[in-house]
């Protein structure tokens, strides 16, 4: 046997040691190699670094909800256009349907309420309709807001945010608490509404100071859980208010809170399913006084009346002479267009006035106006009007208000303005607006204590002996999109009635298709049936026989001229009465309906309607002969 020698030993001592070295580096190895294949996707961060949106080229989806799409969809274009600024990545963009089933492996930002759960937990922190929340839940950055607005200021925050974020390798993380609400400098961030969790609302910027938040399927209930919501917020109840619904079992129902600075208007309208909630700055609109405070002399008893004003009109030698290549027809004194605008006075119990609208503004509408109101106030210097209340802002209704302001302001005085017009930039998208106009004139000296009121459906107005009632306008429209040339500005109309001394006048203005359409879904005859009808849009369309017959009046005011001249609709010159004629106003050219000696057309004439012992007589002269002039 031959002996080991130490160097020999030291030898397979160091072959040894080399060898288990090698198994453990081949071990390490081996792991490193299993280890990359389970590595972190190029999106996640390092555990202290939060959350990343771009890492190593790779970007985080974009993903817009499905509620207002079209404002979303722009919004995370901008967002990921942003980001490829910063980074030089751009993320993908989709549409919650694009995008499929929420992914807990992908690192997302989330636009608006999608059906993932990071998004609905956000949602469910919301305090009120005011804020957004822009918020890390997990792997998802989550913009969430009810209003479309506050999602959009989300975005903005989110921007500013990773201007500061982005590193020198062009990775973006964002910290995984962050969270940050952020709120509307107007009435929606101020009001601090409370969310109502059962059902999400459409949320429109009605602009001057008022948002309206619209639910749907939504019914009785849902306004009563909501009132008490309201109340245990801090607000009182004002006023309230039922008018009969289109079945008995179907009241529309109205609620209006107040409480230092805002006032709220709850309707519930069963035949559209839908809920209002309508909110008003109070440092833009006054209240309807209630009906204790309609103080007045009632020792004091004048007639009643109402009287239908003639605008203007023309009357041509030869009917047809346009018509068949001829000259256009010369105008008389009274204008200079083709269609008959609305001027109505109402003279009340103690000799003050309620106007509607009042006309397109030529130069002898604001005289003739003021000459009325002359000759039928008992004090010639010491005319009131109680109440000027405009249906809607086109010219032919209200242009004759500035004018009348500039020369008759002063000697006159103008106890409220009842209005309601879209905001300033739904009326540019609408065309036609003359809003701007009354604005201005509003803000005459002569108006400092002139109340403004910014109308809405349910309420009622108690103005001496005359009770007014709105009925409709385009808040109950909503969603709703103003165009140019397709005459939906005359759907942003005021309808309501006026009582007086039992007598039912039903004002449309110039209601038109939509309102047409909605109105008999929320009313049936118990609340329209009147004893006078305004007809609508001076009878050249827009309201037919489903709204009249539910009116079922025995007198018609008829706001329009004696001669028409090649209405565009129709393509052909006519005389006024062949309006009747028309299909919209069937209704009318059935004597089994209206006696047609009840039709009283306003031409450039006036039509006095004296109200007494709940019926009127009426009395029909031409503006000479009623104001005793040549």
């Amino acid at each position: 046997m031959k002996h080991i020698t130490l160097k020999k030993l030291l030898c397979l001592f160091a072959t040894v040691i080399m060898c288990v070295g090698l198994l453990a580096l081949a071990s390490c190895e081996k792991e490193e190699e299993g280890s990359e294949t389970e590595a972190p996707t190029s999106s996640e961060a390092p555990a202290d670094a939060g959350l990343a949106l771009v890492k190593d080229g790779a970007a985080a989806r974009i993903i817009y909800s499905s509620d207002y799409a079209d404002e979303l969809l722009k919004e995370a274009n901008t967002l990921a256009t942003k980001i490829k600024q910063l980074t030089g990545t751009a993320p993908k963009v989709f549409s919650v349907a694009a995008a499929g089933e929420e992914n807990s492996d992908s690192v997302d930002i989330l636009l608006g309420n999608v059906a993932y759960e990071q998004s609905k937990s956000v949602y469910a922190t919301l305090s009120d309709y005011g804020e957004c929340k822009v918020q890390v839940v997990g792997n998802k950055l989550v913009i969430a807001s009810w209003d479309v607005n506050g999602i959009i200021r989300g975005a903005s925050e989110v921007s500013a945010t990773l201007v500061k974020s982005v590193d020198e390798s062009k990775n973006l993380f964002i910290p995984s608490d962050y969270s940050v609400s952020v709120y509307d400098t107007g009435t929606a961030g101020k009001v601090k509404l409370p969310v109502f969790s059962e059902i999400e609302p459409k949320i429109i910027d009605q602009g001057d100071g008022c948002v309206e938040y619209v639910f749907a399927r939504a019914d009785s209930g849902d306004l009563t859980s909501y009132a008490a919501l309201l109340e245990a917020n801090g607000y009182t109840l004002y006023t309230q208010n039922t008018i009969a619904g289109k079945s008995d079992d179907a009241p529309n129902l109205f609620k209006t809170y107040k409480n230092d600075k805002f006032v709220v208007n709850l309707s519930i309208m069963p035949g559209i399913s839908k809920m209002f909630v309508i909110v008003d700055d109070l440092s833009k609109t006054a209240l309807p006084a209630l009906e204790t405070e309609n103080s007045y002399d009632r020792t004091v008893t004048y007639d009643s009346l109402f009287t239908q004003v003639g605008l203007y009109s023309y009357t041509p030698d030869d009917p047809n002479a346009a018509a068949n290549g001829g000259e256009t027809p010369s105008f008389t004194a009274h204008g200079s267009a083709d269609t008959n605008g609305q001027s109505n006075v109402i003279r009340l119990a103690d000799g003050s006035f309620i106007i509607i609208d009042g006309g397109h503004g030529d130069d002898e509408d604001a005289e003739n106006l003021y000459k009325i109101l002359e000759k039928q106030a008992p004090d010639k210097e010491n005319i009131v009007i109680a109440a000027w209340i405009f249906t809607h802002a086109h010219n032919d209704h209200v242009l004759t208000f500035p004018d009348f302001a500039k020369t008759y302001g002063a000697e006159v005085k103008v106890e409220q303005i009842i209005l309601n017009f879209p905001s300033e930039e739904m009326a540019k998208a609408g065309g036609g607006d003359c809003r701007s106009n009354v604005y201005s004139a509003l803000s005459s000296s002569v108006f400092k204590n002139t109340k403004i009121i910014k109308a809405h459906v349910g309420q009622k107005f108690f103005i001496r002996n005359a009770t007014v009632e709105m009925l409709c306008n385009f808040e109950m429209l909503q969603p709703y999109t103003l165009k140019k040339n397709d005459n939906s500005y005359n759907d942003t109309s005021l309808v309501f009635s006026v009582e007086l001394e039992d007598v039912k006048f039903m004002i449309l203005g110039d209601c038109y298709n939509k309102q047409n359409e909605i109105i008999p879904k929320c009313y049936g005859t118990a609340a329209l049936k009147s004893d006078v009808v305004q007809v609508a849009h001076h009878g050249i369309g827009g309201t037919d026989a489903s709204v009249y017959s539910l009116i079922d009046a025995d007198y018609a005011i008829w706001p329009a001229g004696n001669y028409y001249y090649d209405f565009p609709a129709w393509g052909s010159s006519f005389d006024y009465i062949e309006l009747t004629k028309h299909s919209y106003n069937s209704w009318f050219n059935d004597p089994e309906n209206i006696d047609p000696n009840n039709i009283y057309w306003a031409l450039d004439d006036v039509d006095v309607f004296t109200v007494k012992n709940g019926g009127v007589s009426v009395e029909t002269k031409s503006f000479e002969e009623y104001l005793g002039v040549e």
